[in-house]
């Protein structure tokens, strides 16, 4: 059997004082009469003797507030959303509130039935860091609800508003035009076919219009398969000699299907990624990559939510675009002619 619960009475008892003294110190409200400090401290020691803890529901329900945001993140494996997820958690704790984190797994059922939890009235407000298509059961469940939001993804289709994001096409250029500028005219890709990433794949058609498109590997879905489409490109009579890649999870991984298939990196085949993670400095050779703004995405959609929180109202129609910048790095070499 669980330990029972202590309650202010058991603790107004130990104290020797009235239940309403131990309710005004434990809710911090000031009376005509003021409690003096040592009543303070006679209760406080009553309550540590006992266990007591406090109920932060329940003074919520009084408050309106729990100081608790909400976050949905659509997968606890990637690298990229866990770092971003960390430097949300950094801001709100920063400004004295806490987190509570449900994982999707790319489940609707899940997402919506989390989503509804955090909706109600135990969460000042969440943060989407998820893709969320327009038919997507998060819309009628958001619309149902009033708690604010804000969605914090990498497409600017999101059906969410505000919507803070990376402005993928200003990444996608950047990728390009080093690689063109090395020298590099056979560029290939490998994307994965998930929301918030999959879109990069028709932005490298965009920017590359002369793509061999079996130099495409449109959804790595799995190390084996990944392994199999490098060990083609090996063995191609005209290979690419550059990879552009839609994250650096899988940049990396890349890397190191290129070195079971005898290619190094970047001697025979220059790679790039998306994200700018931890392991993409530390990794050998460190990562040339499209980094992204985490720490000021995290900052802009904490403000934006706060703001709705003590605004009481909804914020239409606003996009932050964050511009992302080129990190070169040691997997990308001029061509030599």
């Amino acid at each position: 059997m669980g330990r029972k619960r202590v309650t202010i009475t058991e603790v107004a008892k130990e104290a020797g004082v009235s239940l309403a003294t131990v309710s005004r110190i434990f809710n911090n409200k000031d009376g005509k009469i003021k409690i003096s400090e040592k009543t303070k401290q006679k209760v406080l020691k009553a309550a540590a003797h006992l266990g007591y803890q406090t109920n932060p529901f329940a003074a919520a329900l009084r408050a309106q507030k729990t100081g608790i945001i909400g976050i949905l993140i659509r997968d606890l494996k990637d690298p990229f959303l866990i770092e971003l997820l960390k430097k949300v958690q950094q801001q709100v704790q920063s400004r004295g509130m806490d987190v509570l984190i449900g994982h999707t797994d790319y489940e609707e059922a899940t997402a919506e039935r989390q989503l509804n939890v955090m909706m109600n009235h135990w969460f000042d407000g969440v943060i989407l860091l998820d893709y969320v298509a327009a038919q997507h059961p998060f819309v009628d469940v958001l619309k149902q609800y009033q708690t604010p939001y804000v969605s914090l993804t990498g497409d600017a289709s999101s059906a969410l508003w505000p919507i803070v994001h990376v402005d993928d096409a200003v990444g996608m250029k950047l990728a390009v035009a080093h690689l063109t500028d090395l020298g590099h005219k056979k560029i290939g890709f490998v994307g994965k076919a998930v929301s918030g990433v999959e879109h990069r794949l028709s932005l490298f058609y965009q920017y590359v219009p002369s793509a061999n498109v079996k130099f495409v590997k449109e959804d790595m879905n799995n190390s084996d398969e990944l392994y199999q489409f490098i060990n083609e490109l090996a063995h191609h009579p005209e290979p690419p000699t550059a990879l552009i890649c839609a994250t650096d999870y899988i940049a990396l991984k890349v890397i190191h299907c290129a070195w079971q298939n005898g290619l190094h990196v970047p001697a025979d085949l220059s790679v790039i990624g998306f994200g700018d993670i931890t392991e993409a400095s530390e990794a050998h050779p460190p990562l040339t990559t499209i980094r992204h703004p985490m720490e000021k995405m995290a900052e802009k959609a904490v403000s934006l939510l706060l703001q709705q929180i003590q605004d009481q109202q909804e914020i239409d129609q606003i996009q932050y675009k964050m511009k992302p910048v080129l990190v070169e790095r040691e997997t990308t070499k001029r061509m030599n002619w």
